[in-house]
C-alpha cells in the first residue's frame, strides 16, 4: 500500500507511528519514498499540520530541516517492485495530529495527508 496519487508516494499507510528522537523535542517516524519509473526529475517535499500550527520536519539532526530534497536514490535503499527510485527518510513532528506533505516535482504537485500517532 502507498499513500499519494502522483508519481511520488510514501510507502505504507496514511498513518505514521511516532517515536522519541534522542536529543530533540521532535518525534520521528521512518518513511520510504518511491518514485514511478516514468518520473526521473527532482522532488521537493514540505509539510504542515492541518488545522494547527505544527510544522513537519525532515532528517536526523537535533533540529530537522524544513524540506526534503530528493535527487538520486540514496545508498542502501530498498528495492520496490514496479517502482523506480526509492529513498529512506525521517518525518519529524512535535506531536500527534493530522498533517500533510506537499510533494512537488518538475511536472507535478500533489498533497498527501497523513496522521501522526504515538
Amino acid at each position: 500500500m502507498s499513500a499519494g496519487s502522483g508519481p511520488v508516494k510514501a510507502l505504507g499507510s496514511p498513518s505514521v507511528m511516532l517515536s522519541p528522537f534522542i536529543g530533540s523535542v521532535w518525534k520521528a517516524a521512518r518513511v520510504t519514498w518511491v518514485a514511478a519509473t516514468s518520473y526521473l526529475g527532482p522532488i521537493l517535499i514540505r509539510g504542515h499540520q492541518l488545522g494547527g500550527p505544527g510544522a513537519v520536519g525532515f532528517g536526523e539532526g537535533r533540529s530537522p530541516y524544513d524540506e526534503l530534497q530528493l535527487l538520486a536514490p540514496g545508498s542502501n535503499t530498498p528495492s520496490v517492485p514496479g517502482q523506480g527510485r526509492a529513498w529512506l527518510s525521517f518525518t519529524r513532528v512535535r506531536g500527534p495530529g493530522c498533517y500533510a506533505y506537499q510533494v512537488d516535482g518538475s511536472s507535478f504537485s500533489t498533497v498527501i495527508v497523513f496522521r501522526a500517532a504515538g
